[in-house]
Order: C-alpha cells, then structure tokens, then sequence
C-alpha cells in the first residue's frame, strides 16, 4: 500500500516495506544518466534487490503551473495504473514510490517500481518473437477485460521471459471501445510492420480467449490491417543503465 510522505521537499507516495531501497535510491539518484526530453529510465539493485525508476526533469512553463505538466500527470497517471492493477492477474510492475518536488522554474518527477524481468517483443526474432507477440496479445485482452486501456501498444511495452509483461502505462485510461480498438490497432500495425501479417488472424484468436466480445469490429480491424501499407517505425529505445549498490549494516 502506498502513503502519502514529505522527504526534504518531495511529496509523494511510498511503500514503507521498501524503506531501505527507497533510502538507498534517493541518496543515488545523481548517478542517473539524463536521456532525451528529459526523461531517464534506471535500473537500481540495492542489497541484492532490483528496481527500476523512471525520471523525468522538465522547465516549467509561465502559463503552465505543476498541477498542468505534461510529464507530472503521464508519471502520476502511471503509478495510479499500476497500484489499481497490481493487485490483479496482468502481469505489471509493482509501485513503490511516487515523488515530486519544484525548484523554481523547473519540476522533477520520479517513479520507482519493481523490477520487470524480459526482452522487449521488439528485439525478439524468430519463434522467439511469435511466441512473444502471442502473449503480448493476451496481456491486452487481460487488460481490456478488467476494463483498462493501455494507451501505448508498441513492440517495446511488451517484456518477454517465461511470462510476458506490460509497462509504461502514463495513457492509460478507463476502457472504451475506440481505445481497445486503437490498442489493439497499434499491437497489430507494429505486427505486420516487422512483416509478420500471417500472424493477425492467429493474434485474433488469442485476443477472444480472453476478451470474447470485444468491443469494436476484430475481424473489420485484421482485415483493414492487411489491406493498410505500414512501414516501419523508428524508436529512441535505450537499454537502461543498471546502478549496483551493497549498503553495509551499521557497525559491521
């Protein structure tokens, strides 16, 4: 469960059973590499125990206080999702803190969760990637059916190991048929621009095992995805950087 803190001018939430990785993380935070737009995403192992935090530093604009941010709410956003929904069968990371602080014009954001174990769908290749992109489509059944829209169906969302994962969720939403139509869209779009279109009807099927009635036009959706010409798509995914820390016990 999360609770509401105040730590030297971040605001946030936290799980107090995580209290020595959060410590061990605040006080390492500076190692964090900055990516494009300000966004970092790092790796963190602490004592043995793996997490991942998502960073973001962004100016704060005159005509746009805190409360209107665009990567404040996507963060905050995100690690609403993730506490509704871990809790359940979809296999999502665990929250453990969620923090905020302004300093003057410019505001810092991070996001800590549990470790996700897995190649993203997008890497993958041969049977590798087949047997991935059939779990991958399970995941958003899963989600569609406790009423959840994902928001961003890429390739890389995707972490496959011996059960498939799903991250990044800053759009997720309440489900609607136009937004399970364009996560599903977008699954199968990534699908056939890696030339993998003789796998839409089989991806189909897997969706109706777990989503039975879905609600948009599936068969309409394989079929215009066929017909569409949809050429790869270029992405900025970086592996992120893994930061190892061994905290002695006091006075050993």
């Amino acid at each position: 469960m999360l609770e509401t803190f105040l730590w030297k001018g971040f605001r946030g939430v936290r799980r107090h059973d995580k209290e020595q990785a959060i410590q061990a993380f605040l006080a390492l935070r500076h190692y964090m590499k900055d990516f494009a737009d300000g966004r970092s995403v790092s790796g963190f192992e602490v004592n043995g125990e793996r997490f991942f935090v998502k960073r973001y530093r962004a100016p704060l604009r005159l005509w746009r206080p805190l409360r209107r941010s665009k990567e404040r709410n996507a963060m905050l956003n995100e690690a609403m999702w993730l506490q509704r929904l871990e809790s359940g069968q979809v296999a999502v990371p665990q929250p453990w803190l969620f923090m905020e602080r302004r300093v003057g014009r410019e505001v810092e954001t991070f996001l800590v969760m549990s470790e996700v174990v897995g190649m993203p769908l997008a890497l993958l290749e041969g049977e590798a990637f087949i047997e991935g992109a059939l779990r991958s489509i399970e995941m958003i059944g899963m989600l569609h059916a406790q009423g959840v829209s994902h928001g961003d169906c890429n390739l890389y969302n995707f972490l496959i190991a011996d059960e498939a994962h799903s991250i990044d969720f800053e759009r997720a939403a309440e489900l609607t048929p136009a937004l399970a139509e364009a996560d599903v869209q977008k699954f199968f779009s990534r699908i056939k621009a890696r030339g993998k279109a003789h796998l839409l009807e089989q991806l189909a099927q897997v969706y109706l095992l777990v989503q039975p009635r879905p609600l948009f036009d599936l068969c309409e959706l394989v079929a215009t995805t066929r017909a569409r010409e949809i050429l790869p798509v270029e992405t900025r995914w970086r592996c992120p950087q893994f930061v190892r820390v061994l905290i002695s016990e006091p006075g050993v």
